[in-house]
């Protein structure tokens, strides 16, 4: 008999994952598309190869099934899963939520995929592993801004669009590995070469030095906006140019560095160190008050 698994289901010899996957919104605008899955033996089996939804129009319902021959029980067992295209930041199939850390103030952005109408705390806390780079069983702890601490099978309302997470971690940025960092760029680079985009640029450069650019310019760029949640910014104009100044920034020692910030420097983009956050310190007491503590507890 089969013991009951929290990722895997079994089906004779092959195994079947579970939860799905999630791909990016844009996942239709890349030739090669790219996952990762956990095996039963504790390894990650990585997924690349041939998009089959390159340029094809796609929703939040377009699903991909993948068959690994080899990776089930024994030779001939398969393991299964299943991945959906995301919805796109923005719209009433996300939840956008601002997330700010009790111990370093940090704040950050995440997506919440929602199933149906509506989306979880688990939901959230879900998105702000995956973002934080924390592992499954890593606890979260999710309150509003009221203090009050947020169950995991409650559903998310607008007034959770700003929540705190108690964190004790000394973390001022949230992670972007180069891998996120060329997923970003990608996908700015695949919106930049579609004909809209174009044919929006050149009414942008006509525009230059009026009061209609700026509104153009954010036009133009709304769509691509959505990218910047997947390294922890805010889904607008400023979010998306600040995660790729930082994108660059992370890869500047790579081979084809020169290359990335010379296709980006066309449309304003440069490499950007990001300012550290200051971390506050914690009030030291006096050497008395220290000595009486100790001495009225009977410590020392």
């Amino acid at each position: 008999k089969t013991k009951p698994h929290k990722v895997l289901e079994r089906h004779g010899c092959d195994l079947h994952v579970a939860k799905e996957l999630r791909l990016r919104p844009d996942a239709h605008l890349q030739p090669f598309l790219s996952t990762a899955v956990n095996t039963v033996d504790g390894r990650t089996l990585a997924i690349w190869g041939q998009n089959p939804l390159y340029s094809q129009g796609v929703s939040s319902t377009t699903r991909v099934h993948v068959s690994v021959k080899g990776e089930g029980m024994g030779e001939k067992g398969r393991l299964h899963f299943s991945a959906r295209v995301a919805a796109r930041a923005g719209s009433r199939e996300t939840f956008i939520a601002k997330v700010q850390m009790t111990y370093t103030k940090l704040c950050f952005h995440v997506g919440v995929p929602m199933s149906g109408t509506n989306a979880t705390v688990q939901d959230l806390k879900e998105a702000i592993r995956e973002l934080l780079q924390w592992p499954e069983d890593h606890k979260v702890l999710i309150k509003r801004r009221s203090q009050a601490i947020l169950e995991d099978q409650a559903v998310l309302s607008p007034e959770d669009g700003e929540v705190l997470l108690e964190c004790k971690e000394r973390m001022v940025e949230a992670p972007m590995p180069h891998r996120r960092a060329r997923d970003l760029l990608a996908a700015a680079t695949a919106f930049a070469s579609t004909d809209s985009f174009l044919e929006g640029l050149s009414s942008c450069l006509q525009a230059v030095g009026t009061a209609r650019h700026e509104s153009l310019l954010r036009k133009l760029w709304e769509p691509a906006c959505h990218s910047a949640l997947l390294c922890g910014y805010a889904a607008s104009l400023e979010g998306l140019w600040a995660a790729t100044q930082r994108a660059l920034w992370v890869l500047r020692e790579e081979p084809d560095a020169e290359t990335l910030q010379h296709r980006f420097a066309q449309f304003g983009f440069r490499p950007r160190k990001p300012i550290p956050l200051w971390i506050p310190r914690r009030r030291k007491l006096a050497r008395e008050e220290v000595e009486e503590f100790l001495i009225r507890n009977q410590l020392g």
